[in-house]
């Protein structure tokens, strides 16, 4: 950050910046503000490229957006410390300020230059409908063009590049990863528009629940149920040629696609749409195609596993019950139907944009990396992922110290595992009480014009269904990492995400290197859950997660599938062993311990 703008080659438009190397936050940087751990979307240490990505450079992404839509805050922004990702919510300035008197707030929005430019910008995202234009704009064709764009660099012999070409091919993907980031920050952003003032609106004002709005779009996750849809049909087009025997009997994915022509092209297609998903938001994690175990192990369950036929019908009559309700509680006209219109529209990019804004260019970063791993001599390709994306470019040019820089890189891993060992602190900087509040010296919202309001405020609701405060699921309860068999644990309680009731033996799942360990029927117990866990949870029978809220992941997968589920715990995995009964009640919220 230090060179100007246009001399910066990671940097050409002045815009986003690309910087890696700083495993500490600044000393005194954003003084007052909260930052907590975000283990929901990286669960372990980052390596430099993927803290480059997910910390500098999205948040200068959001900031950016921020202010062109006038939202009242700086940005919601990353940071790294010892490998650990941590997230705040900045407000406008960088930093709180003294409380301001309501009554003084228009006076400011008069006076103040900056926030008289933050508040006409809000006006014209208002006018212009820039929550519906976003999304009819990706749904209209930018996704398809987005993706096959992504899809290219894919493509192609990278070992015929010369080191000037896959340097320059490195930044060409490092703008377009940047460039798909911003838009999954825009669709995040329309997202939380459109059905966090819907859903503020029915459950402050109209007595709804939680559960009850999101009636409203059960089924909509296109992205969710996919996957499963596929694998089903690869299992219809074994059971057709006669080779489910030797499905059960597969070593690997190629014996099943041995089995006829149909299969071989299903599971082409599979790979093709969904197998480019990352696991983690961690360029240097494998993909969905790079674990073909997983692949391999559903398709055997699902060959067993009874065909839900009914669900679709299910879905269709509690969205129709709903919406009904929905119109009578807000009025039966024209606007009230928009509102509802424009919140189903935008929801299945809750969900489905990932494929194409973060899983498809990690992929093919991914790709990119792992030849610059060989190319440059490393101890293992991968430790690519643990220089920066200047300490590479350098060594293109230079080739002459490879072997300082393997060492480089052999040391950042070796810390990274180390860090790796170690539990970070839950949350950085001063202590505040979560979302549902504005940051610390906000002034009251009551005192801004309604669409500057009404905007920040659905925002702030949505990010609480994402993530709520631990107050939310009970405060954290002290506990041994790992419980011992027998010991009279008391229940688990959390948010009811889920509809529904059912017994069964648990199954801790600490993160996908444990997908092996479920067995069809278990109550997965779990931290977190990403979307590609949709590939491998349709077998269970019921959902518990420490953390999340009622738009999480793991909640929206097991409305999707039908399966009750509980979230926001907080200490489900600390309480829970491997193989106790427990009755899961996503009416509730409670996980009764059994046996």
């Amino acid at each position: 950050m230090d060179r100007p703008a246009g001399g910066d080659p990671l940097n050409p438009h002045g815009t986003v910046r690309y910087r890696a190397d700083v495993t500490r936050a600044e000393d005194g940087a954003d003084e007052g503000v909260l930052w907590s751990l975000d283990r929901a979307h990286f669960p372990a240490p980052v390596t430099r490229w993927s803290s480059a990505l997910f910390t500098t450079t999205q948040t200068e992404v959001i900031h950016q957006l921020m202010a062109e839509s006038g939202m009242l805050l700086d940005g919601i922004a990353y940071r790294e410390v010892d490998g650990w990702i941590y997230r705040a919510v900045v407000p406008l300035g960088g930093r709180p300020h003294q409380p301001v008197p309501r009554w003084m707030v228009p006076v400011l929005c008069r006076t103040r230059p900056a926030l008289r430019k933050r508040l006409a910008a809000a006006h014209a995202a208002d006018v212009s409908d820039q929550t519906g234009t976003t999304v009819t704009r990706w749904r209209g064709g930018e996704e398809d063009l987005l993706r096959e764009r992504g899809l290219g660099y894919l493509a192609g012999e990278l070992t015929a590049l010369t080191p000037r070409q896959v340097g320059a091919r490195l930044e060409e993907q490092l703008r377009f990863v940047t460039e798909c980031l911003t838009w999954h920050i825009r669709l995040h952003a329309a997202t939380a528009d459109a059905i966090g003032r819907l859903g503020l609106d029915l459950t402050a004002n109209r007595g709804w629940t939680l559960p009850e709005f999101m009636d409203l779009f059960v089924g909509l996750s296109d992205a969710t149920l996919g996957p499963a849809d596929v694998q089903q049909a690869i299992v219809e087009r074994i059971r057709e040629s006669g080779g489910l025997e030797k499905l059960a009997g597969a070593r690997t994915l190629a014996e099943v696609a041995e089995i006829s022509p149909d299969v071989a092209d299903e599971l082409q297609r599979f790979q093709e749409i969904w197998g480019l998903r990352t696991v983690r938001y961690e360029v240097a994690h494998p993909t969905v195609a790079d674990r073909p175990d997983l692949l391999l192990r559903t398709l055997k369950e699902a060959a067993h596993a009874p065909v839900d036929a009914g669900r679709n019908s299910r879905h269709a009559e509690r969205r129709r019950v709903a919406e009904a309700r929905a119109i009578a509680s807000l009025g039966n006209s024209s606007w009230t139907r928009r509102r509802l219109a424009r919140a189903r529209e935008a929801f299945p990019t809750r969900e489905g944009n990932e494929a194409t804004t973060i899983d498809v260019p990690l992929a093919g970063l991914r790709r990119l990396g792992l030849h610059l791993g060989e190319r440059l001599g490393l101890d293992r390709a991968d430790d690519v992922f643990d220089l920066t994306f200047q300490e590479v470019l350098a060594s293109l040019r230079d080739p002459a110290g490879g072997g300082a820089l393997a060492a480089v890189a052999r040391s950042r891993r070796l810390l990274r595992q180390h860090q790796a060992r170690h539990r970070p602190e839950e949350a950085l900087g001063e202590r505040a009480s979560g979302l549902t509040t504005l940051p610390a010296g906000a002034p009251d919202l009551r005192g801004f014009p309604r669409y500057a309001a009404e905007q920040l405020a659905a925002l702030l609701w949505y990010e609480d269904q994402i993530t709520p405060p631990v107050e939310a699921g009970g405060p954290p309860i002290p506990r041994p990492d790992r419980a011992s068999p027998g010991v009279d644990h008391p229940d688990v309680s959390g948010l009811g995400a889920s509809p529904g009731v059912y017994e069964g033996p648990a199954r801790v799942v600490r993160d996908e290197a444990d997908f092996a360990r479920i067995r069809p029927g278990e109550v997965v117990v779990c931290p977190i859950a990403s979307p590609v866990w949709s590939m491998v949870l349709p077998s269970i029978g019921a959902l518990v997660c420490d953390r999340g809220g009622i738009m999480s992941h793991p909640a929206i997968i097991a409305r999707e599938f039908g399966r009750p589920a509980v979230v926001a715990t907080s200490n489900a995995t600390r309480s829970i062993v491997d193989g106790v009964r427990v009755r899961v009640d996503g009416d509730t919220g409670k996980v009764t311990l059994l046996t």
